[in-house]
């Protein structure tokens, strides 16, 4: 079996098994997002992280419009994370259906996350 590497927790802690490898290769992979059965993934600054879904309570999105010189408007998207107390991921998509596959991913997968501010 291929491994993954390296994964961060929230601690910052590097943690390396079989099964978080495992879980992280099948998982659904949406964007910067694997949702593992065991855990949520994402890739930030190229380091990959891994989030047991108990320590997420909340997702939610900002928009940021960006207006280059002379150029059209660009309106982008940054998913959320939030444990209760902060923020702790800050995850850039570009297109909007992506975010909702990710809105309904949480919705359909783990309820009791909340959704929006």
């Amino acid at each position: 079996m291929k491994l993954f590497g390296n994964f961060r927790g929230t601690d910052g802690k590097k943690l390396f098994t079989e099964e978080i490898s495992a879980d992280y290769k099948a998982g659904r992979k949406i964007g910067r997002i694997t949702f593992g059965k065991l855990n949520l993934y994402y890739r930030d600054l190229g380091k990959k992280y891994y989030v047991p879904y108990g320590y997420i309570k909340k997702v939610y999105t900002k928009v940021e419009i960006v207006q280059p010189d002379d150029s059209p408007a660009i309106e982008y998207y940054r998913i959320m994370l939030n444990n209760g107390e902060a923020d702790f991921a800050n995850l850039i998509y570009e297109k909007k259906p992506q975010v909702e596959q990710v809105y309904e991913e949480f919705r359909q997968n783990y309820p009791d996350i909340k959704i929006g501010l």
